[in-house]
C-alpha cells in the first residue's frame, strides 16, 4: 500500500492496554507494514544469547559454567552463582528448556522500579540495535512506509525514529480492566503495570496524533481506518 513520504516511518506506541497493537493489528490487515517491537524483543531472551545471560545474572545472580552452544540442554547444575541474594531463585525464573518466564520477569520489574530501569538497560542498546537492522532491510527492498508497533518509543534509545508518532491512549482504569481480562493479570499486577510505565504526559509531548481508545473495538477500528485514510495513504 502507497503512503505518503515514502521511506518514512511511524511510530504507534501508547502504554499497556491502550490498544495500540490492536490498532497495529488493524493497519496490517489493511496492507500497512508493521513491525511489532515487543515480538522483535523477545528473540533477544533466546536461551544463550547476551541478553538471556545479562538477565540471568542480574535477577537470578547466576552465570554459565560453561559456553552456552545453541540447542544445548540447561539445566540448573549449568550454571554457578554469584550473587547470594537474587531477586529470585534461577529455577523460578526460567523452565526445563531454559526459557525466561516473561510473566514471572514482568512481575519482578513492574513491581520495582529499579529492576525496570536495569532490565532497559540490559535491553533497550540491543534492540535498537536489530531494529535497525530490520529497518534497513525493510527500505532495501521495500520504498513505502513502515509501522512500528512500540510501547518503548519514549525511552532515549529510539526517540529519533519516528517520522511520525501515533499515540493510542486510554483511560488508566480501562487499562486495567483490559489487562485484567486479556493478559489474565489480578488487580495488584495489573495496577503495577500501569503505574510503572511512562506518562500520559511523557507520551503526549511526543506524539503528533492522539487517538482515544476509551470505548468499544467498533469505534475504535474506525477511528484507525479513518486515520489510515486521511493522514497516511496517498
Amino acid at each position: 500500500m502507497a503512503l505518503k513520504n515514502p521511506g518514512k516511518i511511524i511510530i504507534i506506541t501508547g502504554g499497556s492496554g491502550s490498544g495500540k497493537t490492536t490498532a497495529a493489528k488493524i493497519l496490517d490487515k489493511q496492507g500497512f507494514n508493521v513491525i511489532d517491537v515487543d515480538q522483535l524483543a523477545r528473540q533477544l531472551l533466546y536461551p544463550g544469547t547476551k541478553v538471556w545471560q545479562e538477565i540471568l545474572n542480574f535477577f537470578a545472580g547466576v552465570s554459565l559454567k560453561s559456553n552456552y552452544q545453541t540447542g544445548q540442554k540447561v539445566s540448573l547444575q549449568s550454571f554457578k552463582r554469584v550473587n547470594l541474594k537474587p531477586e529470585i531463585e534461577i529455577n523460578q525464573l526460567i523452565d526445563e528448556k531454559g526459557i525466561i518466564k516473561r510473566a514471572t520477569l514482568g512481575g519482578l520489574v513492574f513491581s520495582k522500579k529499579s529492576n525496570l530501569n536495569q532490565l532497559n538497560k540490559i535491553m533497550h542498546p540491543p534492540l535498537r540495535e536489530l531494529l535497525d537492522k530490520k529497518i534497513k532491510l525493510h527500505f532495501k527492498v521495500n520504498s513505502n512506509a513502515l509501522i512500528l508497533d512500540m510501547a518503548v518509543y519514549p525511552a532515549k534509545h529510539f526517540r529519533d525514529l519516528g517520522k511520525l508518532v501515533i499515540w493510542i491512549t486510554a483511560s488508566k482504569s480501562i487499562r486495567i480492566e483490559r489487562l485484567l481480562f486479556n493478559k489474565k493479570l489480578n488487580l495488584v499486577e495489573a495496577t503495577k503495570r500501569v503505574n510503572s510505565q511512562w506518562s500520559d504526559e511523557q507520551f503526549r509531548k511526543l506524539a503528533h496524533i492522539i487517538v482515544s481508545n476509551d470505548s468499544d473495538l467498533d469505534s475504535f477500528s474506525q477511528k484507525i481506518e479513518e486515520l489510515a485514510c486521511t493522514k497516511l495513504k496517498c
